[in-house]
């Protein structure tokens, strides 16, 4: 994914707020453009940044994140001027200032890249995927809820990385290229009412970064 429209989701489990951390980057070899989901050291709260010039715009999800945690994160660009985070797919905050990533040319799982890679996450990851449409609040809060990643769009998936003992691509088949030697964690099981049944949804988060 290199434009907008533009979906990012993971479910992360922060174990550490000593720096910023970044769960997801679509990044590039310029400083200037990326999109992220960030989570800031100094207030611990989630942002779904995007930088085309020098200032990064970006909508920033309300309250403070604690370590030792599942949480869910999704930042949805709809094109150059509507930009949303989403917490646990009810915490909505948008943006609506202009902003357009060009040379995007890279996909990260826990680190940023504008240029060089930066802000390495602490903690576990699971269920990341990239869509190249925009996911609608109800659709977010599907794959926030237990819903099942491959039901919502499917179509529009671009990368899918359950990051089941392995970052294999579902969708795509692509691997990714390991840093600083990711280790897998055992599954964690959590149950979420979702249409009217209730379901188990397995937040692995089996890619760990501690």
């Amino acid at each position: 994914v290199s434009q907008q429209p533009l979906t990012m989701a993971c479910w992360f489990y922060p174990t550490s707020f000593a720096t910023s951390i970044t769960p997801l980057c679509l990044g590039s070899a310029s400083p200037l453009n990326f999109y992220e989901l960030l989570i800031t050291s100094f207030n611990k709260r989630l942002s779904f940044r995007l930088k085309d010039s020098t200032t990064p715009v970006g909508a920033m999800a309300l309250g403070a994140l604690s370590v030792n945690q599942w949480y869910h994160a999704c930042g949805v660009s709809w094109g150059p001027d509507l930009h949303v985070c989403y917490l646990d797919g009810r915490n909505r905050v948008e943006s609506t200032a202009a902003c357009s990533p060009t040379g995007i040319d890279a996909t990260l799982i826990g680190a940023q890249k504008a240029g060089t890679i930066a802000t390495p996450f602490a903690g576990r990851l699971a269920e990341v995927a990239f869509w190249n449409e925009a996911l609608t609040d109800q659709e977010v809060y599907k794959l926030a809820n237990g819903g099942s990643l491959l039901t919502v769009r499917p179509w529009a998936i671009q990368a899918y990385y359950p990051l089941v003992a392995g970052d294999l691509d579902a969708v795509g088949h692509n691997h990714m290229t390991p840093m600083n030697k990711p280790t897998w964690a055992l599954p964690m099981y959590r149950a979420f009412p979702f249409e009217r049944r209730l379901w188990y949804f397995a937040q692995p988060a089996r890619w760990s970064f501690e």
